[in-house]
């Protein structure tokens, strides 16, 4: 397998469109590269959490790539997650459907970023 590499680096969040958890979150933009290829995801930390590796991030989105890769639905989700979804106008609901849908279109683009080699991947998680 060809190494993953990395460039990230340290952003203020904005608080435009952030979720509450993201604003108290350290942010940043990682950038990963593999066979030619990138993607562009933020990134969050604890505010105790150093500067984060490669390693860190692309584990991250392969975990997150397992709860959409196997089928999992919203409703699945948000249970494993601990949302409540009983009320769908709710701002609780409107985080989870969000958060969801993010997961379900970054690993679309994990998916290309890694091309064939995705099954792979998701093994070592």
């Amino acid at each position: 397998m060809t190494m993953i590499s990395s460039n990230i680096t340290a952003r203020r969040p904005t608080g435009v469109g952030l979720l509450p958890w993201q604003a108290r979150s350290d942010a940043w933009t990682a950038q990963i590269h593999y066979q030619g290829r990138s993607m562009t995801v933020p990134f969050f930390t604890g505010s105790a959490h150093a500067h984060p590796t490669t390693w860190d991030v692309v584990y991250c989105l392969l975990s997150d790539a397992h709860y959409v890769m196997w089928g999992q639905t919203l409703e699945e989700f948000c249970s494993d997650f601990g949302y409540d979804l009983d009320d769908p106008d709710s701002r609780e609901a409107q985080e989870a459907t969000a958060t969801y849908r993010q997961t379900v279109k970054q690993t679309r683009s994990l998916k290309r970023l890694l091309g064939d080699d995705f099954e792979r991947f998701m093994a070592m998680d």
